[in-house]
Formats: structure tokens, sequence, C-alpha cells
């Protein structure tokens, strides 16, 4: 998840090589807090009940999904005729985005790994230079080529943001005015619904967020929508704990 962009593309994480007008990916926020903090928030006296608290709500239910070994996050969003997707496998040390663009009925593919601490992303032209800031001339050299950006590079924390477990949970980690609202149904399962505002960082404005997270056990996040300025970002999550084969490629070019 990542939020909104300047001009119509909600920038909710979803991140980008140098933040353009229009479209920008998420970045990390904070870490999740332990999973043993918050049984203690959330303890109720004996012989008493009482509403759970819902900030301790969230970061249970981020605690319980950064618990697992991977999942995957599908973020649409959609504004002025355009439509971004990004489906992103994460685990705790890597991870594959794959980022399509639509525009005017045409659609463009760049991919972003990050595997053993550096990042490689290929892409053709037009997105290369749309989303990911590349120079036109630049972009058509680096086309369908793998080029490779090492964690000692200047770019590397933006592009890198959101391909990890916890760098993606921070992404939609909220503030501590979170409200708890009625259970709903969603996509055929009933859902806990939790309201308030996503955490502001340097590279983030605050965004309203909706989490619903599953109704059980052991809760875990079905989908957050972030809103910043009339635009509408969904992510939607689940593959939880499947294989993700991350294999470094043979021929890059690297970034400096």
């Amino acid at each position: 998840m990542h939020r909104l962009a300047s001009k119509g593309f909600p920038l909710a994480r979803y991140e980008t090589w140098r933040p353009n007008k229009d479209f920008m990916k998420l970045r990390p926020l904070t870490t999740i807090v332990a999973a043993s903090a918050i049984l203690g928030t959330m303890s109720v006296s004996s012989g008493a009940s009482s509403a759970p608290n819902p900030h301790a709500q969230m970061t249970a239910v981020f605690a319980d999904a950064n618990a697992e070994q991977t999942f995957r996050y599908t973020l649409t969003l959609s504004a002025a005729a355009k439509r971004l997707v990004n489906v992103t496998d994460a685990t705790h040390l890597g991870g594959r985005q794959t980022i399509t663009l639509t525009a005017s009925g045409k659609s463009n593919t760049v991919v972003i790994e990050l595997i053993a601490g550096n990042v490689y992303l290929r892409g053709d032209a037009t997105i290369l230079t749309a989303y990911m800031g590349y120079p036109k001339a630049t972009a058509k050299q680096l086309a369908n080529k793998w080029v490779e950006i090492p964690n000692s590079s200047p770019e590397f924390a933006s592009v890198s943001s959101g391909i990890t477990i916890a760098s993606t949970l921070a992404e939609v980690t909220m503030t501590q005015s979170v409200t708890s609202h009625s259970a709903v149904t969603l996509d055929g399962a009933l859902v806990e619904v939790l309201k308030g505002t996503s955490v502001k960082s340097a590279q983030n404005p605050a965004a309203k967020e909706t989490l619903y997270f599953s109704a059980a056990n052991r809760p875990l996040p079905v989908e957050v929508s972030q809103t910043y300025q009339g635009s509408l970002a969904t992510i939607v999550f689940n593959h939880w704990n499947e294989t993700v084969l991350l294999v470094t490629p043979k021929t890059v070019l690297e970034q400096k």
C-alpha cells in the first residue's frame, strides 16, 4: 500500500523511481509492535467485559500479518482515465512487484524484485518514463533489460519500499485515532471494520483509511482502502504463506 500522488493517483504503497506528478508508490513508515505488547494492551479484567480498543485491534491485526511467512497484496487505483494495478508477493526479506499502468486503452508493465538486499527492475520504455521517472532517452536504452539498483544507491530506499512484509504493513498503519464500526460482509465473508487516518511520512501525506479484517481467532487484514484528495486506492490481501520464488537475473545493467 501507498498513498495518493498529487495529480489524481493515490499513493497508497505503492512506489516510484523518482516521485513524479502522476504516480507514486507507497513508502515504509513504522515497525509493527510486538504481539506480546498487544496482548497486554487488549487484556480485559476478570469478571468484566469492555469493548476492545480500536487502535489495539489494528495493531494486533498487523502483528498477526507480520507473523506470517508470505502474502500477496493487490493495489488498484484509478483516476483521470488511468488505472494502476500493483501485484506484490511479499516476504520478510524480499519480494516481487508487478505494476501495470493502463492509459488510453494501452497497458505497460514494470517488474521490481528485491533479492539478497538489492533491487532489480525491468520494464518497457513507456512505463520507465511515465511511472519510474526515467528520461525518455534513458528509458529507451534500458527498456526490457534488467537493471540492478544496489542498496548503496540513493534510489534504493524509495524503489524497494512496499515489497517486504514489514514495509507493506507500515504503509497501512493508522494513527492512534482509530474508530470501530459495524461488521460487514465482504466477498461473502464477515469482516470487522476499523477507520482512521494513515500515518504521515516525509514521502506520503496522511490519507483516510478503512481496514477490513477477518473476524476469526487469528484476525488478518482482508482489504484496506485509502482516499486522498478524491482518489481511492484499494489493497486486497490474500495468498498467505504461499511459496515465493525469487531468482537473481543473470544479465543486468547497474544503476549507480
